[in-house]
């Protein structure tokens, strides 16, 4: 996913669906209260598929987001790390690769969209594991029906874009002696903010 345009790719169907939506209701059947309600659901679409450009700057040792979220907790057992992250509708939804490591889809689950944070929403959303050798980007869906989008890269590179999470639950398991460089409350950005320090 290396595209550089303003709307992710993964918006073109959706976006073009409402718009259809939008100019038969508007300018066919002049229905003009459900149009102009289509077109404010047209722009809020637009807002869920921004596809900001950003400037990535780290270091080697340093470990970055690969996701924007929300820090709700972090915990540690069985010798590592655990960052877990409310990923919500306001938030961008493009995945950044994290270290120049390689990367492997460990898991991939597909399933319905409940609640979360439930223990049916756990056991039955849909969930992707991608591992990164440093770190695990887990993901489970939320509420909102739509694929979590994982692309495997031909080069990995830090930053990169790699794939799309609208909204629903992350989760980031890294090694305990990886130390790390956030705190419960931080709003974390994709490719941006450093998460972890790897020992020289």
């Amino acid at each position: 996913m290396s595209n550089t345009c303003i709307i992710a790719k993964e918006g073109f169907k959706p976006l073009a669906i409402v718009f259809v939506i939008f100019f038969i209701l508007k300018f066919i059947f002049s229905f003009e209260i459900l149009g102009n309600l289509t077109f404010l659901l047209l722009l809020f679409m637009i807002y869920l598929f921004l596809n900001p450009e950003r400037e990535v700057v780290a270091q080697e040792e340093e470990i970055l987001s690969p996701i924007d979220g929300k820090i709700v907790a972090i915990d540690n057992k069985d010798g590592k790390n655990y960052i877990y992250l409310d990923v919500s509708l306001l938030d961008r939804h493009i995945l950044r690769v994290p270290d120049d490591k390689s990367m492997k889809i460990e898991r991939r689950r597909y399933g319905i969209n409940l609640n979360p944070n439930t223990k049916k929403g756990k056991l039955l959303n849909s969930q992707v594991i991608v591992d990164f050798e440093t770190l695990k980007l887990h993901l489970l869906s939320g509420v909102c029906k739509f694929d979590i989008i994982v692309n495997m890269l031909d080069k990995i590179q830090k930053g990169k874009r790699f794939g799309f999470f609208l909204q629903g639950v992350a989760t980031i398991e890294i090694d305990e002696d990886i130390k790390l460089d956030v705190k419960i409350g931080d709003k974390l950005k994709a490719g941006i903010s450093i998460i972890g320090i790897k020992n020289s």
